[in-house]
């Protein structure tokens, strides 16, 4: 039996814009958690996903990586298919611990979007409280000074 005192980790579900180039958003809800364990889709073109792995790996959490099958499926159904996969597993380990389960969607404002729309609106759908945090372009992608 758990002590009273033992902190239960919450399950975290990150997804979002592979632009999404700040990580000081992302490190701030992730920060939330004392104890926590990643699921990122680990998108070959780095953003949120790289940021919340570099993050959680460096605070020494566990990470469970969700790379799509690019051999197997053509890009959109990759990611789609990676997406739901990445939430179920999320859910079956929630209930298998008995340990809360949260998502978090990081949007640019005035882009599509798409895949981080899906992969929020699924893990709503199956019951997943989400976050939507919506970031305008200055914001997600702010510009480098020399």
């Amino acid at each position: 039996m758990d002590s009273p005192s033992e902190i239960v980790p919450t399950l975290v579900i990150v997804t979002g814009s592979r632009w999404f180039t700040n990580p000081s958003p992302v490190r701030a809800i992730l920060r939330r958690y004392e104890k926590f364990e990643l699921f990122e889709g680990r998108c070959p073109y780095g953003g949120v996903d790289d940021i919340a792995k570099n993050f959680a790996e460096s605070k020494g959490m566990i990470v469970h990586p969700f790379p799509p099958d690019f051999a197997k499926y053509q890009p959109g159904a990759a990611f789609a298919i990676r997406n739901r996969a990445m939430v179920d597993t999320a859910l079956k380990l929630a209930a298998e611990r008995r340990w809360p389960i949260r998502c978090h969607a990081f949007f640019i404002r005035m882009l599509a979007c798409k895949g981080t729309k899906q992969c929020s609106e699924y893990a709503e759908k199956r019951g997943v409280p989400v976050e939507r945090h919506a970031f305008s372009e200055q914001e997600a992608r702010p510009r480098q000074t020399a």
